[in-house]
């Protein structure tokens, strides 16, 4: 699909829906539409290529009128494959470059980067200066990287919706989203986080951890993992394979005000909550609890006064 063919002179379009289409876009969607300020794709996404990924790119890195992009996938597509054939995310780059060419302004932007070897794509990413919510449900990458993906800090990104987005061979951690308030990689594949996964987004207030299979993760950590972010106001960790959570996992969590640990294994209430004075919601539901202290019954009593 050409972009050029939905062009409407004389007009100042800001949002562009296009759905239920192969996703696969050829033209710079930034100058077929220089007002737009939201932009929602979405649908069969094999037909995506290093032909059209510049598409993408030119409007999610250039445009400085952007506030939220929104990709999604149809929710009935199979999912990805164990045995599947994964490349390295640094090798994207080159092969977006070879087909690049109708895209100057996507060849200079690129050219100006400062590279890293410490990041993904061998380079740090500039987004638009407006961009503040990305969103990208279903999709499924076939990169794999052990490296964080790099952002400029001077970006205004706040939400980062990555729910059923399967990432497998890919590392959860985006550096430089100092603004990032919402982050959620529900349902994505990923096993294990790094001790310094939180560590990265000092203004976050929601993270979405929910399906993911990493209750050994959750058992083996301690109060830094969250308590390296203390504006946590919200935490989901539903249905994770959780069996136990160590004592002082929320020791640090001044802020929690929801914690969500439903749909897990758990067999007894241990952990320690009493720091948490601000906790209004505390979901149990679907576990196996068997008792509960009278010590934590104590604490629970003192947060509800």
């Amino acid at each position: 699909m050409k972009v050029d063919n939905f062009k409407i002179s004389n007009a100042s379009l800001k949002e562009l829906i296009i759905t239920d289409v192969p996703f696969s876009f050829q033209g710079s969607i930034r100058r077929a539409f220089p007002e737009l300020t939201c932009f929602c794709g979405g649908g069969q996404l094999y037909g995506q290529t290093v032909k059209t990924y510049p598409a993408v790119f030119d409007l999610f890195l250039i445009s400085d009128t952007l506030k939220e992009i929104v990709l999604n996938a149809p929710k009935d597509l199979p999912a990805l494959q164990t045995k599947a054939t994964f490349i390295a995310l640094k090798g994207l780059l080159p092969s977006v470059l070879m087909r690049a060419y109708l895209y100057q302004d996507l060849l200079n932007y690129l050219g100006d980067r400062t590279t890293s070897d410490n990041c993904a794509l061998g380079i740090i990413i500039k987004v638009g200066a407006n961009l503040s919510k990305f969103t990208a449900n279903g999709l499924t990458f076939t990169t794999k990287t052990a490296k964080p993906v790099c952002f400029q800090e001077d970006n205004s990104v706040i939400h980062l919706d990555l729910t059923g987005t399967h990432m497998v061979g890919m590392t959860a951690v985006f550096i430089g989203l100092k603004k990032l308030k919402y982050y959620s990689v529900e349902n994505t594949g990923i096993t294990k986080l790094s001790s310094t996964f939180l560590q990265h987004y000092p203004s976050l207030e929601v993270i979405k951890l929910s399906k993911l299979n990493i209750g050994d993760f959750v058992k083996s950590s301690d109060e830094q993992f969250f308590g390296s972010c203390p504006t946590l106001t919200d935490i989901y960790l539903d249905d994770c394979n959780i069996t136990n959570i160590p004592k002082t996992t929320f020791s640090r969590s001044t802020n929690l005000q929801r914690l969500d640990v439903s749909k897990n294994y758990l067999r007894t209430f241990y952990f320690d909550l009493k720091n948490c004075t601000r906790l209004n919601i505390l979901n149990f539901s679907r576990n196996d609890i068997e008792s509960i202290t009278q010590k934590r019954t104590s604490h629970l009593t003192q947060l509800a006064l």
